[in-house]
């Protein structure tokens, strides 16, 4: 399976468009410049502006009391969880990309770029369990947008040498997911494979059934990865 640079819609929960996604444009200037400074100074840059405090943040609503209450550093996605974990007990944190070294990171990237400049996009050379680039996609109105569960940066590198080529991706699967994450096995078909999430089945999400968000409010996460 394949998918365009234009088929992405985040950077880990982060909604943005791959033109916007800091890891991109961090990783598009080392091809052009070979300079690991300017990387750390961009990643740098965008560490201390985005400061989402809650998911209305995070998503791009304003006035939207339900998504106020809910701190951006809970995992949550309604599609995927049935409660929501924002209590102390939990301690189910998810702060990737909205907090994050930036010299670590760039170290990361501009390794990546060089490795794939040199030996191509080789899955067999990334060790994890997934391979290559993992996530789902997201359907609405009949339009598809591709969720990167993992490989955020091996998109980003992939894409910035390469950007009118599709890259390999595989569709996640539950062996994927640690056991904290809490899963909904309703999420995925008789395979294990991540099913399509589609908009106009938000009534039977997980979140929705166990009343823990509305219709609304999770209509408003989904749709912020479309840029509606």
């Amino acid at each position: 399976m394949y998918i365009s640079k234009n088929d992405i819609c985040n950077l880990s929960r982060i909604p943005v468009s791959i033109d916007m996604n800091p890891l991109y444009l961090a990783s598009c200037d080392y091809v052009m410049h070979k300079n690991i400074d300017r990387v750390t100074c961009l990643l740098d840059l965008f560490t201390k502006n985005s400061n989402f405090k809650n998911l209305e943040e995070l998503h791009s609503y304003n006035n939207c009391k339900e998504l106020k209450l809910i701190s951006a550093y809970i995992f949550f996605l309604p599609w995927f969880h049935d409660k929501i974990f924002n209590s102390p007990e939990d301690k189910i944190k998810d702060k990737a990309f909205l907090k994050f070294s930036a010299e670590e990171k760039s170290k990361k990237i501009t390794s990546l770029i060089d490795s794939i400049s040199l030996n191509g996009f080789d899955t067999s050379r990334f060790p994890t369990r997934q391979g290559g680039v993992s996530g789902y996609f997201l359907e609405k109105n009949s339009k598809r947008k591709f969720y990167v569960v993992s490989g955020n940066h091996r998109v980003s590198a992939f894409f910035s040498l390469f950007p009118d080529m599709n890259i390999p991706v595989i569709l996640s699967n539950i062996s994927h997911f640690k056991k904290r994450d809490r899963v909904s096995r309703n999420c995925f078909d008789k395979d294990g494979n991540f099913k399509t999430v589609k908009y106009e089945e938000c009534s039977r999400w997980p979140a929705v059934l166990s009343s823990q968000i509305s219709e609304t409010g999770a209509q408003k996460i989904f749709s912020s990865y479309f840029n509606d």
